[in-house]
């Protein structure tokens, strides 16, 4: 949703960090999340991941989500072109809610649990 309004106002979101790691060594990790035509920013993740092996991802998302279908989230994280051992630094939890996961408020207390404990269990992670 930002990322639509940010393309929409001609802006565009990039990043760029200085690491370590066995695979990349002295690499400067550079993503620019310019995209031509439909907006899918998988392989982003996935070049993300690789370049940071510690990088935690948490997906939270309604079962009766019309914006983002609940199948086609999952269908993407597991068609990542990432290593095996990556899949496992992919949290996933869906309610019974649709987009607005927050306006259920079941929802919104599990939402923010498992927020809270994904935080809380990622916080300096590999450090």
């Amino acid at each position: 949703m930002a990322r639509s309004f940010l393309a929409s106002a001609g802006l565009s979101i990039g990043f760029a960090a200085d690491r370590k790691s066995s695979d990349a060594p002295d690499t400067k990790i550079a993503v620019r999340l310019h995209h031509a035509g439909p907006t899918n920013v998988m392989i982003d993740l996935a070049v993300a991941m690789k370049q940071n092996p510690n990088l935690k991802v948490q997906l939270n998302g309604g079962y009766y989500d019309l914006a983002t279908p609940y199948f086609a989230a999952v269908y993407e994280l597991h068609q990542l072109p990432i290593q095996a051992s990556l899949q496992e630094n992919i949290d996933m939890h869906f309610y019974t809610s649709g987009h607005m996961v927050y306006a259920h408020e079941p929802d919104l207390k599990a939402l923010h649990a498992n927020v809270a404990t994904f935080i809380e269990r990622t916080k300096n992670a590999g450090h």
